[in-house]
């Protein structure tokens, strides 16, 4: 029998770890379980997580073998930079997530859009220590957190609509397009975990659940503005329109429709009133992606800063 060569132990490797933390994790979940702290049950998060796990690998395999790796390998490859710079210059590690402009590895274009897309790479830094540097190793890792932010959307409708679970579960969990794209290695799971977190714990806090759950509510909306922050300032309205139909007796749909209108209004008049002009950021966001290599597939019109074309473009 031939000796084993170190790629053949080393892909044995990958397989112990592979199976070792999809195990460790249910594990996990059953404790949490078992002592009230999440409240889920064991077959439902054992069949929920491994689907996860299985869209995440196959989503790795997709865009490697047909689109040459695509953004996910890309994060990866760099991740293994970023885990060097972790073992041989822990400071540097950090110092370049604290000031990454002074950095500049991803050759961003502001201070904010270096931090978004540091904080990812280097979240995958962390986890390549766990994983040996393994891609698929890395998807059971980054599913292991991403799953819990279909659980906090489950739990947060669920007690909206008891008798709607399993349909609840069925699309948070098992629905296979939004398991499949939020599994992959990439900033979408975190902003499915991060709007989860935010709004269940929100809610628990407007159930007078305690100040507590205000400090777990903005430390979320952190993370979904470190993913994408126009993701986060889209959520603040929601909230405010959320918190005033609570606590002030108001219907929802006067609530929101109050509070939107006001945010339309700020939105358009900010050319004149504030240090941003929101409209002109939104026309550069638009040139810049249509801009981008390849172009995009959906044919559109080009934005003006003003309200005129905003409600002309809005069907497109």
């Amino acid at each position: 029998m031939p000796a084993p060569t170190l790629i053949s132990i080393l892909r044995q490797m990958d397989y112990f770890l592979f199976f070792l933390y999809i195990i460790l994790f249910l594990f996990l979940v059953r404790y949490l379980d078992k002592k009230n702290i999440i409240c889920i049950n064991i077959r439902l998060a054992s069949a929920a997580f491994i689907l996860k796990v299985s869209l995440a690998c196959l989503y790795g395999y997709i865009f490697l073998k047909y689109y040459g790796g695509d953004d996910t390998w890309m994060y990866h490859y760099q991740s293994l930079e970023e885990t060097a710079f972790l073992k041989n210059d822990p400071l540097h590690f950090l110092h370049s997530l604290v000031n990454p402009t002074a950095y500049t590895r991803y050759m961003m274009t502001t201070w904010w859009q270096e931090l978004e897309y540091a904080s990812l790479i280097k979240l995958l830094a962390v986890l390549n220590i766990f994983s040996g540097g393994s891609y698929y190793v890395n998807a059971v890792l980054f599913s292991m957190l991403t799953f819990w932010g279909a659980y906090f959307y489950w739990r947060l409708l669920q007690s909206f609509f008891p008798s709607g679970r399993t349909i609840i579960a069925l699309v948070f969990f098992f629905f296979v397009p939004l398991v499949f794209w939020a599994s992959g290695i990439r900033k979408d799971g975190l902003i499915l975990l991060s709007t989860g977190l935010f709004f269940y714990s929100f809610h628990l806090f407007l159930g007078k659940k305690g100040w507590k759950m205000l400090l777990v509510s903005l430390f979320a909306l952190l993370g979904v503005a470190l993913n994408r922050n126009f993701v986060a300032l889209s959520m603040i309205p929601a909230a405010l329109a959320w918190v005033i139909c609570h606590t002030g007796g108001i219907k929802p749909w006067r609530s929101f429709l109050f509070v939107y209108a006001i945010s339309l209004v700020v939105f358009f008049v900010s050319p004149l009133t504030g240090p941003v002009n929101i409209p002109e950021a939104f026309v550069h966001r638009q040139s810049d992606f249509l801009a981008l290599k390849g172009g995009s597939y959906v044919e559109l019109d080009r934005l003006e800063p003003t309200p005129a074309s905003f409600i002309r473009l809005l069907p497109q």
